[in-house]
């Protein structure tokens, strides 16, 4: 069973990654159901995903364009971060 998803969250060990999954139930669900069953399981999991989201929802990247071109005002945290992104349609 294959499931793909997408975050902002990097996780560098298992600990982290298993840590990560308690906070997301339906991948939880997904293990549990993997160990009760047997069933083979992939997660892939892509992150900085961007693309077709909304504005002050779920993406930076959306958030960011809107605020400029509505000349909102925008929080910049650490100007040194740079962000890798992946574009949704690239993934496809």
């Amino acid at each position: 069973m294959i499931l793909a998803t997408s975050g902002q969250h990097s996780c560098n060990t298992r600990t982290e990654f298993l840590l990560f999954t308690d906070k997301i139930p339906e991948l939880h669900r997904y293990y549990t159901y993997a160990e009760e069953t047997g069933t083979k399981v992939a997660v892939y999991r892509f992150l900085n995903l961007m693309g077709h989201s909304r504005p002050k929802y779920n993406s930076t990247v959306s958030t960011f364009c809107w605020a400029v071109a509505n000349e909102e005002e925008f929080t910049v945290n650490d100007r040194s971060t740079e962000l890798e992104l992946l574009y949704i349609d690239d993934l496809v």
